[in-house]
């Protein structure tokens, strides 16, 4: 497994010029997971009881409670002892999931959250659901700041085989050394990009996933999570524009990191 990671800091606001750029709307789309999250700071003394709250007045839509947990782990190598390891779990809040299992809102102690699972609908709706959800987390756990707004898609690019060269697919890639006789049969790779004029940045994970791949399909992850750290009243009207404007620079990633012929599998 190749991983890559590299940051890369665009001049002045020139990512920011395209960001109204209007680009095509797939028959297809490769969207498996479209998440919003806020990371927030709240008001008082935040506590799960509140969290649990937040599933009253959505219940008939989020009918199934799960638990949110934060797992660490550790481990240590005394000079003159035995190894050992720890794990810790504690639980920061909650997700309710719609009684179709497409869509989820994430209740935590430092966060809120919007998924929809595929199939994808429209960026409308799912903007329309988050904020609506949003405005009624917020009458309940009572959040005072926003101090990071991060959109995320994961996409999964169903490659037909025999995949010749990935740069006939993505522009986006690893490169092999030339001349290696190898294939590539699994990588992973991680890159930051951040505007120097916005601060808003994009972190781009990809690889393959073994585990639905067939005889006639490789399927290629493309992870795209486009991020701000703000520091922003719960109440301001700015978080919206700023979700609107990482949407904007997710598809400039997307849409100018595939080729033609990856475009025609999702028309």
């Amino acid at each position: 497994m190749r991983r890559v990671r590299c940051l890369v800091v665009s001049e002045g606001s020139r990512l920011y010029s395209h960001w109204m750029a209007e680009y095509e709307t797939f028959k297809n789309a490769p969207i498996t997971e479209a998440v919003l999250e806020f990371q927030l700071r709240l008001q008082g003394d935040p506590h799960l009881g509140r969290m649990a709250l937040v599933q009253d007045g959505i219940q008939d839509k989020y009918p199934t409670r799960k638990e949110s947990r934060f797992v660490s782990a550790g481990i240590q190598i005394p000079a003159a002892a035995a190894p050992w390891t720890s794990v810790e779990t504690k639980q920061v809040g909650y997700t309710f999931t719609a009684a179709d299992g497409r869509q989820i809102v994430h209740a935590r102690l430092n966060a809120y959250g919007f998924s929809r699972l595929k199939p994808y609908t429209s960026w409308k709706d799912f903007r329309g659901q988050a904020r609506t959800l949003w405005d009624h987390f917020k009458k309940i756990a009572l959040p005072d700041r926003v101090t990071r707004v991060g959109l995320r898609y994961i996409n999964r690019i169903e490659l037909p085989l025999p995949v010749a060269e990935f740069k006939d697919y993505i522009l986006t890639k690893p490169d092999i050394a030339p001349g290696l006789p190898i294939m590539v049969s699994a990588y992973a790779l991680q890159m930051v990009i951040q505007d120097a004029g916005t601060g808003c940045g994009v972190t781009i994970n990809q690889g393959i996933d073994p585990s639905c791949a067939t005889p006639k399909v490789l399927p290629l992850i493309f992870d795209i999570d486009a991020f701000k750290e703000v520091d922003l009243a719960a109440e301001a009207q700015e978080i919206w524009t700023l979700v609107d404007q990482l949407r904007s620079l997710k598809n400039e990633v997307f849409f100018k990191s595939l080729t033609e012929k990856a475009k025609e599998l999702f028309r």
